[in-house]
């Protein structure tokens, strides 16, 4: 599909055309590396969270506080 027919779609169609893409490089995940940089910050993320578990905030809050701020 060329850019000016993805244009040309409706806001439904375009939302399915992101699906399937997201869908089809999900299915070749093992395709995507992570950058030495992405491996660290991943790292230290996970090591913060398991030296205190309870430093991070459930989901539902933090989809209530998106829902909040515009």
């Amino acid at each position: 599909m060329l850019p000016h027919e993805i244009q040309n779609l409706s806001t439904p169609e375009k939302l399915q055309l992101v699906q399937d893409l997201w869908d089809d490089i999900a299915s070749h995940a093992e395709d995507l590396v992570l950058s030495p940089d992405q491996e660290k910050e991943l790292d230290l993320r996970l090591a913060v969270h398991e030296n205190d578990p309870l430093s991070g905030i459930p989901w539902d809050q933090v989809r209530q506080k998106l829902h909040k701020n515009p």
